[in-house]
């Protein structure tokens, strides 16, 4: 009986938490630029016990670990684009008095030109400020229609509202999501606010069961891309919406495509055109420019620079054999369009510059590094006339620079087709992908000296196993000060 009952006691303590008391009320850390006085997303602070905080979007952590809560603590510090001061050993980290209610603030200095705002999408974008009951910055649910993380972003704006399409889409009940494209709209902000700094507040077109709906579903196996995306005028001279779309399979691989249009009724894409394999021309993953001149008004694709333009009409957009490709002759450094043929190629011209085929003033296409004068490969990005500068800025992401996809660069042109002779660094990022951003030229503020971009953070193509829990494969945004990237 004795035998019995300390097994039956032991059992209990098995089952007893070592903890039953209250949850302890956290230590907030707050970590700001050193400039700005702004709270500062996706910096992290490690303990000497290999515990990692990452800051939410308005740069806190809520510190709760019950072991060292009312202990000096040292927290190393990192950031992509932000430094703390590094002490005698080289050493980049601060220790602090933790105590339950206490706080702290710590300021980082801004090593990118960029200012990094706040995440857009996935959970808990506020969730240490919640944690800490401290007003959030923006009122949204810490779980949106159960998105986790999703994919690049394509932006327009459409009947008075800012419409957002993503790629594949992770969810909370299991780790297949949609794979469809998803689908939200917004208002647009007032001309003179910023709140859209601290995010987006999404109305995701859902499926009825609280995830979001499969909107661009096309005919044929694999995930639906769509990119292109762009308004245009119905012969009743209504807005209509547009896209053009890809079908995936392994690794990631194309083997069908076509045109879509977004019904309004049915909130969702319809499939309208298959455009075969073998047309020449096809603006793959392209972000859509609108530009008119003497020439007529024309939807440049860019990816990121305008290798395909598509008259601005209906008719034009679902008529491929009315497409027209860059030409480029370096010979005569001249820049034509053409029907029928593939246009010319960043990549080809960027291999000619490495192979001393080309010089520096025969490019389109390949701006270098105003530092060290080194030829940029571009992947993905934007081109948006820009008032304040009266020139075409480009904001987009390198190819196999000190990251693999995590450099973003800064340029400008006279022309929207180029030369883009110069670019700037402006953010980056240590072993992690930053890719396909784009400017959203509707955000710009103080007459286009300040505009905002936003990109996809994943670990995915940058070699790192690490994955930053809550960021990874989402969208943050960033906003640049034009003044800081003048000559």
């Amino acid at each position: 009986m004795i035998r019995i009952a300390l097994i039956i006691v032991l059992l209990s303590l098995i089952n007893t938490p070592i903890y039953s008391g209250p949850p302890p009320v956290p230590f907030a850390i707050t970590v700001i630029d050193s400039q700005t006085k702004r709270g500062v997303p996706l910096i992290d602070l490690t303990t000497t016990a290999q515990v990692t905080y990452t800051t939410d979007s308005a740069g806190r952590v809520a510190f709760d670990d019950l072991d060292l809560l009312g202990q000096a603590v040292h927290f190393s510090i990192s950031g992509h684009g932000y430094r703390f001061k590094a002490d005698g050993f080289g050493i980049r980290g601060i220790t602090l008095e933790t105590k339950a209610g206490g706080s702290a603030t710590i300021e980082v200095e801004k090593t990118n030109i960029a200012d990094r705002l706040s995440r857009l999408t996935g959970l808990g974008i506020y969730r240490d400020t919640e944690l800490l009951g401290l007003k959030k910055p923006l009122d949204i649910p810490a779980l949106r229609s159960q998105v986790i993380g999703c994919d690049s972003v394509q932006a327009a704006v459409y009947q008075g509202k800012i419409f957002f399409f993503w790629g594949d889409t992770l969810r909370a009940l299991y780790p297949l999501g949609n794979f469809h494209t998803t689908g939200a709209c917004c208002d647009l902000p007032e001309k003179s606010s910023k709140d859209f700094e601290a995010g987006f507040r999404y109305q995701y077109f859902e499926d009825g069961k609280g995830f979001v709906a499969p909107v661009a579903q096309m005919p044929g196996e694999g995930p639906t891309w769509i990119f292109g995306l762009c308004v245009l005028k119905d012969a009743h001279n209504q807005e209509t919406l547009w896209a053009m779309y890809t079908k995936i399979k392994p690794p990631l691989t194309t083997h069908r495509r076509g045109l879509c249009q977004w019904n309004d009724q049915k909130q969702r894409f319809e499939f309208v055109k298959e455009i075969p394999l073998d047309f020449p021309i096809w603006p793959d993953g392209s972000q859509v420019t609108y530009h008119s001149d003497k020439s007529g008004a024309y939807l440049y694709f860019c990816e990121p620079f305008p290798r395909v333009r598509i008259k601005a009409t209906v008719e034009s957009f679902t008529e491929p054999k009315s497409w027209e490709s860059a030409q480029i002759d370096y010979q005569t450094g001249q820049l034509t369009w053409v029907k029928g043929e593939k246009p010319s190629s960043s990549r080809e011209e960027f291999r000619q510059v490495r192979e001393k085929k080309l010089q520096e003033k025969q490019c389109f296409w390949t701006p270098r590094d105003r530092e060290t004068g080194q030829p940029i490969l571009l992947h993905r990005g934007s081109i948006r006339w820009n008032e304040y500068r009266q020139k075409w800025i480009l904001i987009a992401n390198q190819e196999m620079g000190t990251s693999a996809l995590g450099e973003v660069w800064y340029a400008e042109a006279e022309t929207l087709t180029g030369p883009w002779r110069e670019a700037v660094k402006i953010v980056t990022h240590d072993r992690m992908s930053f890719y396909n951003p784009v400017q959203h030229a509707f955000l710009d503020r103080d007459g286009g000296r300040t505009i905002y971009f936003e990109g996809t953070y994943t670990a995915d193509f940058s070699g790192n196993p690490l994955k930053t829990p809550r960021y990874n494969y989402n969208q943050i945004l960033y906003k640049l000060d034009l003044d800081k990237v003048k000559k």
